[in-house]
């Protein structure tokens, strides 16, 4: 009897060993819960701030009324324009979200929809709802098409990799992490092949709350807006057409001598060229439909990014 009361007090410490630093229940919107995402649109460049500012209660009306407790997440928009010269700060609105052992939702059409689902498996698929005016489908739907798990700041941390039925024209694209979100997209659904350009955010820089911190490297900090020298305030880059099958036509007016990039939703760079001082064309016919950024830099400078969609 004494071996075996020592064989299941073994055993309990190697599940509790197992279990340090890894929580079946996810953490969504904690306290200080920040995420920050790039923008860049027309000459317009900057990044929306979305904060966790409190909790309030959403009733849905349907068969029977149903009461909800909900994290009010506040969003923000900080751009820079270089026509102008002017920065702008735009609120974006709210969004009410809530989140089970698994599941986070979105409220919408006086119901809440399936954001992201930790517990889905690979072909798993659910409606996701537009978040601003298109006038286009309301309504699209995404599908897993990977799962598993990763390790960030010593937590095990639970992902899914999504992407858009074929027909639909709202989206979420690539890894989403617990407690993080989409980390090669935007928090919420954008649409596709519907309005070009009308995007409400960008592409995931970095997220943070009172004790937990995750950045990506794409700008040197997480409200970072441009960098602009005196020499040059009017630059400008323009990439044609947007979305693009074949060719791509970047236009650099700034007078500044640049190198591009072209980079895939995974950070890898697919594409790069140095010393562009007007114009150039490039075939980007061997690319893979989808998201791409195209990065104008120099040394230690990013002028600027813009989203770049092939078809």
């Amino acid at each position: 009897m004494k071996a075996k009361h020592l064989f299941t007090l073994s055993l309990l410490i190697v599940i509790q060993q197992y279990f340090v630093g890894y929580s079946c229940a996810q953490n969504w919107a904690p306290a200080g819960a920040q995420w920050y995402y790039s923008f860049d649109i027309f000459s317009t460049t900057g990044y929306v701030h979305i904060e966790y500012v409190g909790d309030t209660v959403l009733i849905c009306e349907g068969a029977a009324k149903t009461y909800q407790d909900c994290k009010i997440l506040n969003k923000t928009r900080h751009t820079y324009d270089y026509l102008n010269g002017n920065y702008y700060t735009h609120n974006l609105g709210q969004e009410y979200t809530w989140a089970n052992a698994d599941t986070v939702f979105l409220y919408r059409h006086n119901q809440f929809y399936v954001l992201y689902d930790f517990s889905a498996e690979i072909g798993d698929t659910w409606e996701l709802p537009e978040i601003y005016e298109t006038g286009c489908d309301t309504i699209g739907e995404v599908k897993v098409i990977g799962v598993g798990d990763t390790l960030i700041n010593s937590e095990l941390l639970r992902y899914i990799v999504l992407e858009p039925e074929e027909t639909s024209q709202w989206a979420i694209r690539g890894m989403v992490i617990e407690k993080i979100g989409p980390v090669s997209w935007y928090m919420l659904p954008e649409h596709e092949g519907c309005v070009a350009d009308l995007l409400e955010g960008g592409i995931f820089r970095c997220y943070k709350d009172d004790q937990f911190e995750f950045q990506t490297d794409i700008v040197p900090y997480c409200d970072f807006l441009v960098f602009i020298p005196e020499t040059i305030q009017d630059k400008k880059f323009n990439i044609f057409p947007n979305p693009a099958t074949s060719m791509l036509f970047v236009h650099n007016s700034s007078q500044i001598i640049v190198q591009l990039s072209i980079i895939d939703l995974n950070g890898k760079t697919i594409f790069k060229i140095d010393n562009v001082a007007e114009s150039v064309y490039i075939d980007i016919s061997q690319y893979s439909a989808g998201l791409y950024l195209v990065n104008f830099t120099d040394n230690k400078t990013l002028f600027t990014s813009i989203k770049l969609q092939i078809k």
